[in-house]
């Protein structure tokens, strides 16, 4: 009876080992890839510089800034939206965020242009009372505060993508409140996640049960949405409908790394950043001192091949630059942000 207890024991201990082995497997814990360029530079300045964008028609770049870890903290800090004019060689970081009588912590951005000379940026702004969308006029190179959207649908926004006026999609990372539950849903992958659209007038979910959905984009033509999941580590293609919003999966791809945001470059192709190993960037948010290696891939996408001509573009120890969150491409250079530290790196590559 005492050797039948004893082999169970082992039994349920070694089930419990191979459990955390894959866990940490899958979360890239044994993936530390090495510095995959020689020569960069640094902007530096811009805390927490989350997301990026370009008006590739004006050369100029939009940032989103927060202090990630001073509100981890418990402080209370402001943010702001900043532009770097990409005809400028200093590329010199500018901010254009007005003075606001309500608390301003950024997070995903989209810019929106329309007829008639009309540029507007959309801004998830995270405040104490809740999770709203901030609209922007930008005219001149200043932006100005047209409104403030909310509803219960924002759960956790994470990125939007600006489809009209006053029409976009959203992303909930979460549909859970921070905590234990939220990190064993992670861990177990039990898809609580969400894309929510807001036509202008109403919200709705229009795809869920995904698994920490993260980045969200549209095609240049506006036809196809592109959603990334972190911890599902993948990224999927929607068939966007004009008449209601709502979304029919297209096609998936495994990326096999925890995929951030998604930029459109000029060409109509892909630059996902990605978290190759998400447990570093998890001790990376808690302790800056502590690297978490980036990773760039770039790829193209039609509806009727789905996504090709896959490519790790980028890779980066955490040395340089940690915790990579998106990439663009402007005249010959890859700019790489980050979710926590004050800095973009830039890298000049050619894109094939």
């Amino acid at each position: 009876m005492k050797k039948r207890l004893l082999l169970l024991m082992a039994v349920i201990f070694g089930i419990i080992i191979l459990l955390i082995v894959i866990v940490l497997y899958d979360f890239g814990a044994f993936r530390n890839p090495a510095n995959s360029y020689t020569s960069s530079l640094l902007i530096e300045g811009v805390k927490g510089p989350e997301d990026i964008t370009i008006d590739y028609e004006l050369g100029v770049m939009f940032i989103s800034s927060d202090d990630r870890r001073a509100r981890m903290r418990g402080k209370e800090v402001k943010g702001g939206i900043y532009t770097i004019n990409l005809k400028d060689e200093s590329l010199t970081p500018k901010k254009i965020s007005p003075s606001l009588d309500f608390e301003f912590n950024p997070h995903g951005i989209s810019l929106y242009k329309g007829a008639l000379g009309i540029t507007r940026l959309f801004v998830i702004n995270h405040r104490s009372t809740g999770h709203f969308i901030e609209i922007f006029d930008y005219k001149n190179g200043q932006l100005r505060h047209l409104e403030s959207l909310t509803g219960p649908e924002l759960k956790s926004p994470n990125d939007l993508v600006a489809v009209g006026i006053r029409a976009f999609y959203f992303t909930n990372d979460h549909g859970i409140e921070q905590g234990v539950k939220r990190l064993i849903a992670d861990l177990l992958k039990q898809g609580t996640a969400s894309v929510g659209y807001f036509d202008g007038k109403s919200y709705r979910i229009v795809a869920d049960q995904l698994d920490y959905a993260n980045g969200i984009n549209t095609s240049r033509d506006g036809d196809i949405v592109f959603v990334s999941e972190t911890t599902g580590k993948k990224i999927s293609a929607f068939q966007r409908s004009y008449t209601n919003g709502t979304l029919e999966l297209l096609h998936s791809m495994d990326l096999n790394t925890g995929a951030d945001n998604i930029e459109i470059n000029e060409d109509g192709s892909l630059l996902v950043a990605a978290h190759p190993n998400m447990l570093a960037f998890m001790r990376h948010a808690k302790d800056q001192k502590k690297n978490s290696p980036s990773q760039i891939l770039h790829f193209s996408y039609s509806s009727i091949d789905g996504f090709t001509n896959i490519n790790e573009i980028l890779t980066d120890d955490g040395t340089n630059l940690s915790g990579s969150s998106t990439a663009v491409y402007h005249g010959g250079r890859l700019f790489i942000s980050n979710v926590f530290d004050p800095k973009i790196l830039v890298v000049d590559l050619e894109l094939e």
